[in-house]
Formats: structure tokens, sequence, C-alpha cells
């Protein structure tokens, strides 16, 4: 998990991080005393941000606004704020803050917050459909034995929750060849094996399978798609006109991705 501290007493900012820096869940942690300098990190696309601890009470801009300025860039950035009153609680969560925490802030407190966001937010599985797909997992790439189910997998991202038939999977993965009993039993086993390689890294309930059906549970993971067709930002700065390269099948919806922005 990546985290954005953003308080203007250098001191109580320091503590902060090095609270922030003693929790096995975190990945990195920027800090800023300037909101300036944070809401410019932000719009950077190479920078992923995915919780934003805030002091409320800031001269250059309130806590409040610089959440909501945010979003704007970040619609699923989630946020923390931090105050040294319990009074701004209620208009903490009219931005649809995460958590409130009281200085101090203490380990144990904000471990708690960042748990309950990590479980919503599935910050460990993430999907890259710009470029080549990739499915990664806390960190690393899954390394899909069989190019097929990793394909599969891919046109189900890319159908974002929808439901798929075996039939339908059969013309994708070979290109409109005539549907077969052969291509039939072949779709199966690379079912098969898809679901054998999401279960080795733990993350099978991605996968959804009905009678004759097939599709992504899209609250299981993050997906750079999604979020730049939901207007994130960040997103729209790291799409470059590639989407899901080495599938031929994905050559138009780069194109309307391409006009999208």
């Amino acid at each position: 998990m990546n985290l954005l501290c953003v308080d203007d007493e250098p001191l109580i900012l320091e503590d902060l991080v090095s609270v922030c820096r003693e929790i096995d869940s975190v990945c990195s942690v920027e800090s800023f005393t300037k909101v300036s300098d944070a809401i410019n990190f932000v719009k950077d696309g190479a920078n992923e941000i995915d919780v934003a601890i805030l002091d409320i009470d800031m001269p250059e801009m309130n806590g409040l606004d610089l959440a909501k300025k945010l979003k704007e860039i970040r619609p699923r950035i989630e946020i923390i704020f931090l105050s040294g009153f319990s009074e701004f609680a209620v208009d903490a969560f009219k931005v649809r803050a995460s958590g409130y925490l009281l200085k101090p802030v203490n380990k144990e407190s904000l471990e708690e917050e960042l748990t309950v966001i990590a479980k919503h937010e599935n910050f460990g599985v993430f999907v890259r459909t710009f470029g080549n797909f990739d499915l990664i997992v806390n960190g690393k790439n899954v390394n899909f034995k069989w190019s097929k189910s990793k394909e599969l997998f891919a046109y189900l991202v890319d159908r974002r929750g929808a439901s798929v038939s075996r039939k339908e999977l059969a013309a994708v993965i070979f290109m409109d060849k005539e549907y077969t009993r052969s291509n039939q039993v072949y779709i199966t086993r690379i079912v098969q094996n898809l679901e054998e390689t999401l279960s080795e890294y733990g993350v099978e309930k991605i996968f959804v399978r009905g009678e004759n059906s097939y599709s992504v549970d899209v609250t299981k993971f993050n997906c750079d798609v999604y979020d730049y067709l939901d207007g994130d930002e960040s997103a729209k700065m790291k799409f470059n006109g590639e989407y899901l390269s080495q599938y031929s099948w994905a050559e138009g919806k780069a194109e309307m991705l391409s006009s999208f922005s």
C-alpha cells in the first residue's frame, strides 16, 4: 500500500511517517508540508498513491479541501484525516473519508484503519491492461502456465464483469474457427488451468464460473482501464494508446480508448 502524508508541522509529519513505516502492509510513504507539493505529486501519473493521510487544520488549504482536490485527480484514492480535535469528524465524512484519527497517531489505530481499507479496495491485486496484459498479486506478476488461460482471463477483464458463454470464448480464443466438440473440451481445460493458477496465488474468487457462463468479479481487483474509464486523471496520464497489445481482438478497444481521452 502506497501512502501520502500531508501536515504543515514538520515534527508531527516526521512522527507520522515513522509510524507508517512500522506497518507491514505499507510499501512506500511520501510526505509533504506544503499542500501544493502534495497535489503536484499526485498529478504526476508515475506516482501511485492508495491512501492519503491529511491533517485537517492547515494554513495553505485545509485538509477537507485538499481531499476534494486529490479525489478530482484520483477518484479512488482513500482519505484518512488527522486532527487534534474531534469536532471536525462530521465534516470529514462528508467528503467520503475512510477514517478519522486524533493526534498523536499510534501504530495500532492507523494499522486498523489501513487494514479495513485494504480489505475493501484489494490493493494487493492489480490488473494491468495498458501495454501488455498482466495480473499482479502483492507486487508479483502471476505466471500463467498456459498462454490461452491468460488470454481467456484478459478477455473477461475486458468485458468488465459481463458474463460470457463458452461458445463466445471459443470464438475469441480460436479466432472464429468452427465451434467443434474438441474446441469445447479445450475451453474446459483452459478454464480449469486458469482456476488452478488463480488458486495458487490465492485469488481464485476473481473468477466466476456458472453453468455455461464465465466472468470476473470486478470488486476483487483494481484495474488501470477501469480507472481510466471512470475518469481517474492518474490513469489517463498512463495510457499511451496501447491496450492488451498481445491480443488482436483488443485492437478496436484500443482505438476507442484513444478517442475517449
